[in-house]
């Protein structure tokens, strides 16, 4: 879980401790959108399961892993169901993907300033940047 963000072009989210809710990069157009705190790990839980859904997929393609690929797309699913039907199991992975964001907030903050237009002062005016 720790290697989350360690591709640069995954640190699109700003987030801070002291707010229920951050802000995402969407594309060129619309920039950083405002989400709750809530929205943001929903979607990032659906995209991993996603992404991984593909990965095992392509692993399944290759032949050799028939069982371990069968094996693994029904915890990845049974995973992403307790996420959604589990709350402590929720609030758990909530709390670990949050403080993921959080570790890697500055360097969200500097992709932020190198791609911000001047008239885009949402994040600078709530978080001082």
């Amino acid at each position: 879980m720790g290697t989350l963000l360690e591709n640069k072009k995954n640190l699109n989210v700003i987030l801070d401790k002291s707010k229920d809710y951050g802000y995402v990069y969407k594309n060129d157009d619309e920039k950083y959108v405002q989400m709750t705190l809530k929205e943001i790990i929903d979607n990032s839980m659906l995209k991993m399961r996603e992404k991984l859904v593909v990965l095992n997929d392509d692993i399944r393609k290759t032949k050799i892993y028939n069982d371990v690929s069968d094996m693994n797309e029904s915890k990845i699913k049974k995973k992403y169901c307790d996420y959604v039907n589990e709350p402590p199991v929720k609030n758990i992975v909530s709390e670990l993907i949050s403080s993921i964001y959080y570790d890697k907030k500055d360097e969200c903050i500097q992709i932020y300033n190198s791609i911000k237009d001047n008239n885009d002062d949402n994040i600078e005016r709530l978080y001082g940047y």
